[in-house]
């Protein structure tokens, strides 16, 4: 399940969604609509997974990932979504990052739509806001689980 969703969310970016959603409100737009019924629905008759990319799609796909690939910004998903919803001086306590950096990196994963806030009096208290990162990374986790499992048994075979 969790890889249909990713391959619908590669199929809507081929089609044309991913850029202008992207650029006006931020991929959780796009992601958001990837969990709804009708959507996931249609694009079942999406074109053949057998296809090439378009060059467009690639640099989507490539911009996603260039924003995932910062460790502090991960260190920050994976400590709201294990902790839950927390400020910036919970994110500093917990990181040991500084505020200004805490707060670009968070503001580059709101823009993109991948966490939210909410006011509390003076604080902004920030959450995961799409599932869809915590399963795609933990399919890369199991996918680099398999890799080290079968490295290891070729070590053990020689």
């Amino acid at each position: 399940m969790r890889m249909k969703r990713f391959v619908l969310a590669l199929t809507l970016l081929a089609e044309g969604l991913g850029r202008g959603a992207y650029r006006r409100r931020g991929l959780g737009c796009l992601f958001s609509c990837i969990m709804s019924k009708a959507t996931y629905s249609n694009a079942m008759a999406a074109p053949a997974s057998g296809t090439l990319p378009s060059p467009r799609l690639l640099e989507e796909l490539s911009q996603f990932f260039r924003l995932l690939s910062e460790p502090a910004r991960l260190q920050l998903l994976c400590q709201l979504k294990h902790e839950g919803p927390l400020d910036v001086a919970s994110l500093i306590e917990a990181t040991g990052f500084s505020q200004s950096h805490i707060s670009r990196q968070l503001g580059q994963l709101q823009r993109a739509g991948l966490v939210s806030y909410q006011r509390d009096g003076v604080r902004l208290v920030y959450t995961v806001a799409d599932p869809l990162v915590h399963e795609l990374c933990i399919l890369v986790q199991g996918r680099l689980r398999q890799r080290l499992e079968q490295q290891l048994l070729q070590l053990q075979a020689v």
